[in-house]
């Protein structure tokens, strides 16, 4: 189990990699922020799909964590619409 952990890791950088020009060219296309909104959108449906099947935690515990630790999800806005915004500035594609 641990090597396909590393595996996964790989891919996973691998994958980040491209994440900006591919971001930039669908932003030429649909816009930035709808861009950014794609993103969450097909990540919520894949992710619905994987904790439907494969989750094992409990999801309605959400709001007993610790508050600091939900700013991952908002984090994750930030990071990828700013992902977004500057590879279009930037010229990725």
């Amino acid at each position: 189990m641990r090597f396909i952990s590393y595996i996964l890791a790989l891919l996973a950088g691998a994958a980040l990699s491209f994440e900006g020009a591919i971001y930039a060219e669908l932003g030429k296309t649909i816009g930035q922020i709808e861009t950014s909104f794609y993103n969450f959108f097909m990540g919520s449906i894949i992710m619905g799909l994987l904790w439907l099947f494969f989750g094992k935690g409990k999801l309605s515990y959400t709001f007993e964590a610790p508050k600091w630790s939900l700013l991952g999800g908002v984090l994750g806005v930030v990071y990828l619409t700013s992902i977004v915004v500057s590879s279009h500035s930037l010229v990725l594609a």
